[in-house]
C-alpha cells in the first residue's frame, strides 16, 4: 500500500505535477527498510530497480537514452549527479579493459556514518544496471559489483542473481565494473541533435537545483 508506506515513513504524498520534488536521504532509508519488513524479504532494492522508467531521472533519463554509447550515458550521470542526489560523489574511471562507475558516499560530520544505507545504495546501483540493460541491445557484461558495507547476516544471493556477477562487500568504495569495449558500442537510440537539446535542459535544471538561497 503506497500511501500507507509513505505516511508510516513520514513522507508527504508526492505531487505528480512536481517532477523536481525530493525527499531526504534519511526518509528514503526508512522507506526501503519499511518495505523490506512489510514484504518479509531483503530484496526491495531489486524490486525498485525492475520498475525503472527513464522519466524517474527527469530529463537526465532522456539524455542518457539519446547518448551515443553506454559510456557517454554514464558520463552524464556523473556530470549531472546533483539533479538526482547530493549524497555522494560519482565518477567514471577507465582501467585497462574496464569502465568503473565509482560512487564515493558522503558521511555525517557528527559520527562519520554514511548518509545512505546499504539498501539504498543497492537500489541505486541496481537501477543503473537496469537502465544500462535497457540501453544495450546485447546482454550487459557486468564484471563485478563492490559495496562499501559489511556483508549482512542474511542470504545475499538475490544480488548475485540480479547483477549476474560477483558482489564484494567491505570494499573501500561502492562500484560497478563494466566491460569497456561494450560500454563504447554505439547505441541505436543515440541522437546528437536531440542530445544537444537535453544538454541545455540539464544545464538549466542543474542551475535550479544548485540555487543556494535558504528556501531551496
Amino acid at each position: 500500500d503506497g500511501p500507507r508506506a509513505l505516511q508510516a515513513c513520514g513522507i508527504e504524498a508526492p505531487n505528480s505535477r512536481d517532477l523536481e520534488a525530493r525527499i531526504s536521504s534519511d526518509k528514503f532509508n526508512t522507506l526501503i527498510d519499511y518495505c523490506n519488513q512489510a514484504l518479509g524479504s531483503h530484496d526491495f532494492s531489486i524490486q525498485v530497480a525492475k520498475q525503472f522508467q527513464p522519466s524517474m531521472f527527469h530529463v537526465l533519463g532522456y539524455a542518457m537514452m539519446s547518448s551515443s554509447s553506454l559510456k557517454e550515458a554514464l558520463q552524464r550521470i556523473a556530470k549531472y549527479k546533483q539533479i538526482l542526489s547530493n549524497s555522494s560523489e560519482m565518477s567514471l574511471i577507465e582501467d585497462n579493459e574496464n569502465l568503473i562507475f565509482n560512487m564515493a558516499l558522503f558521511t555525517r560530520q557528527q559520527d562519520n556514518r554514511k548518509i545512505l544505507s546499504r539498501e539504498v545504495v543497492e537500489t541505486w546501483l541496481a537501477t543503473l544496471v537496469q537502465f544500462s540493460r535497457e540501453l544495450l541491445d546485447s546482454e550487459l557484461a557486468l564484471k563485478k559489483v563492490f559495496l562499501s558495507y559489511p556483508k549482512p547476516q542474511y542470504d545475499t544471493h538475490y544480488l548475485n542473481d540480479y547483477f549476474q556477477c560477483d558482489v564484494e562487500f567491505d570494499a573501500d568504495t561502492s562500484m560497478l565494473v563494466f566491460d569497456l569495449a561494450q560500454a563504447n558500442v554505439p547505441l541505436l537510440s543515440g541522437n546528437p541533435q536531440v542530445n544537444q537539446m537535453h544538454e541545455k535542459l540539464l544545464t538549466e535544471l542543474l542551475g535550479r537545483v544548485n540555487k543556494d538561497d535558504l528556501t531551496n
